[in-house]
């Protein structure tokens, strides 16, 4: 599933791929995606599962808030306010939360 999202925002939204150390020893290694220079995630791989971490405007989470799973609004309900809007931590460890987290990236690329 990790092959799989870093190929599709590759070849869907023509990110350039970073391997980084940003957060720290608490977050790890990551894969950063950016447009241009615009950071549009971090995704952390660990065994089994990896997170994906964005930034959403308010107005993008409320747009796509009522289409998300139970799993997906309580990541939204809890994330970390910064500005207009705030980041989120979304754990994919199955193919249900992998299409989620493809629809909040379509969100946050659109």
């Amino acid at each position: 599933m990790f092959l799989r999202l870093n190929k599709w925002l590759a070849e869907t939204w023509d990110t350039v791929q970073e391997i980084r150390f940003p957060y720290g020893n608490q977050y790890g290694w990551c894969v950063s995606h950016r447009k241009k220079k615009k950071l549009i995630c971090d995704i952390f791989a660990e065994n089994g599962a990896f997170t994906v971490m964005m930034r959403l405007p308010n107005q993008q989470f409320a747009g796509i808030y009522g289409q998300l799973s139970a799993y997906g609004r309580e990541v939204v309900d809890n994330k970390y306010p910064c500005g207009e809007g705030g980041w989120i931590r979304y754990r994919v460890i199955e193919e249900e939360h992998l299409e989620e987290a493809v629809q909040l990236l379509t969100a946050k690329c659109e």
